[in-house]
C-alpha cells in the first residue's frame, strides 16, 4: 500500500468511525424524548399544573396590562383557553390518579 491510500483508508475509517457515533447519539436522544413523552409529558397531572400557570400568567397580563399591551392579554388567553380545551377534548392521556 502506497501512503497515499494508507492515509486516505485512515481518514476513512475516522470518518465512519463519526457518523456511526453520531448515528447512534440521535437514536439515544430519540429514544430518550419517547421515553420522556411517555411517563410524563401527556399526563393530566401535568397539565392541570400547566394550567395553573397559564391563569397565573394571565391573571397577571389582565392585571399590570393597558390597552398598548392588548396582544400580549389576546396571547394569554389564547393558551389558557387552549390548555383548557385539550383537557374538556380529552386529548390528554388519562392518568391513574384521576
Amino acid at each position: 500500500m502506497t501512503r497515499f491510500r494508507l492515509i486516505l483508508s485512515l481518514i476513512c475509517l475516522v470518518l465512519l468511525a463519526n457518523f456511526s457515533l453520531m448515528v447512534h447519539f440521535e437514536l439515544k436522544q430519540k429514544q430518550e424524548l419517547s421515553r420522556t413523552n411517555q411517563l410524563g409529558l401527556d399526563n393530566q397531572l401535568w397539565q392541570f399544573f400547566q394550567l395553573n400557570n397559564e391563569y397565573q400568567r394571565l391573571r397577571e397580563a389582565v392585571e399590570h396590562g393597558n390597552a398598548v399591551q392588548l396582544d400580549n392579554v389576546k396571547l394569554r388567553f389564547d393558551i389558557y383557553f387552549s390548555r383548557i380545551d385539550s383537557i374538556t377534548k380529552h386529548e390528554v392521556e388519562d392518568s391513574g390518579i384521576f
